[in-house]
C-alpha cells in the first residue's frame, strides 16, 4: 500500500477528550475545581434557587397581621366570655397562629395572599361589620348543627368548647376573606410583587 495513502491513526484520547474550559489541564477527566476558575465561571457552578420570600419574613408579617386583626374581635369577645371560654378562645388563637407559621414554611404563596389581604381586613375594623358578621355566623352555625348547646350562648359564652369553636370558626372565616382579597389584589398588581426571585448561593470556593 502506498504510504501516502495509509490512514492516519489518531490518538483516541485526543478525539474524545473533554472540551470544557472548566476541565483540569493536568487531568482533563477529573471534575473541575472551582478554585482554579475565573470568577464568572465559578458563578455558573454555584447552586441557583428561586425563593418567594423567607419563612422568617413571612412569619413576622403573619404575626403582625394576626395581632392587628384581633383588636376588635378581642374587645367584643372579652365582655361576652367568662374565664373558661376565654381559655378556649386563647387555645384557638394559638392553634391558628401555629398553623399559619407552618404554612409560612410549606405554602408561602397562599400565605402571602392571606397576609396582604389581611391588611384590608384589619383596616375594615374601623367599621367592624365584617368581624361582627363573621362572629354571628360562627355562633349560628354551631347552634344550627347542634355542635354546641344553645344554652352555651345565653348572655355570654360560658364553656371552653364554645369559646374555642367560635374563635376558630370566626378566625377561619376572616382568613378565608383575607385569602380571597389577596388573590384579587394579585390579579390587579404587577407580577413582580408576587413571583419568586432567583438568587445564587454564596458558596465558598476551595482549591
Amino acid at each position: 500500500m502506498d504510504p501516502g495513502t495509509q490512514p492516519s491513526y489518531q490518538n483516541p484520547h485526543s478525539r474524545h477528550s473533554p472540551t470544557s474550559p472548566l476541565a483540569d489541564e493536568k487531568n482533563p477527566y477529573q471534575p473541575p475545581r472551582l478554585g482554579n476558575q475565573p470568577e464568572n465561571k465559578v458563578r455558573l457552578l454555584h447552586e441557583e434557587a428561586r425563593v418567594l420570600t423567607s419563612p422568617l419574613t413571612l412569619s413576622i408579617e403573619w404575626t403582625v397581621i394576626l395581632g392587628f386583626n384581633l383588636i376588635v374581635p378581642a374587645l367584643v369577645a372579652w365582655g361576652l366570655t367568662n374565664t373558661p371560654a376565654k381559655l378556649g378562645s386563647a387555645f384557638a388563637l394559638f392553634l391558628i397562629a401555629l398553623i399559619g407559621y407552618y404554612f409560612c414554611i410549606t405554602k408561602p404563596l397562599p400565605m402571602l395572599f392571606i397576609i396582604r389581604g389581611g391588611v384590608l381586613v384589619a383596616l375594615s375594623q374601623f367599621v367592624p361589620a365584617l368581624q361582627l358578621v363573621a362572629g354571628a355566623i360562627s355562633i349560628r352555625a354551631l347552634i344550627l348543627f347542634r355542635i354546641v348547646p344553645e344554652s352555651s350562648f345565653n348572655e355570654m359564652l360560658s364553656t371552653p368548647t364554645a369559646g374555642f369553636l367560635v374563635t376558630l370558626l370566626t378566625g377561619l372565616i376572616l382568613i378565608g376573606i383575607s385569602l380571597t382579597l389577596g388573590f384579587l389584589i394579585r390579579i390587579v398588581t404587577p407580577d413582580r410583587w408576587w413571583l419568586a426571585k432567583s438568587y445564587t448561593t454564596n458558596q465558598q470556593t476551595h482549591d
